[in-house]
């Protein structure tokens, strides 16, 4: 139990190199998969700090941070103030066409203009 929570305390507080790193990003994937939703939330809290380049930003249209972000929006999917974040991002555009395809999937229509494809 302390070498888990050791592993998300780390992941905290690296959250965007961690989610942008091939294998990093897998541990961070599966800490979401397996930890509890206070996991979940505590990780979208971590990327969502600072504005107005959260860490989620870059994570949404990286290689692998995309990953961990579709992941964070299957684990926790009641998180809106997530879900508006994402749909702030000018261009979802490369990587980040896999998150706006699951956030309109999620509402079941397109982004506001300026989401471009």
């Amino acid at each position: 139990a302390a070498d888990r929570e050791a592993i998300v305390e780390h992941l905290l507080r690296n959250i965007a190199s961690v989610a942008q790193e091939k294998f990093a990003s897998m541990v961070a994937e599966k800490a979401l998969e397996v930890g509890s939703t206070v996991v979940c939330h505590r990780m979208i809290d971590a990327s969502m700090a600072g504005t107005p380049q959260a860490p989620v930003v870059s994570m949404a249209t990286s290689r692998y941070g995309n990953y961990v972000v579709q992941r964070m929006l299957q684990q926790c999917p009641d998180r809106a103030d997530f879900v508006a974040r994402l749909k702030e991002i000018p261009r979802l555009k490369g990587f980040g066409k896999h998150i706006k395809a699951t956030l309109n999937k999620r509402t079941g229509g397109a982004l506001p203009a300026g989401h471009a494809a």
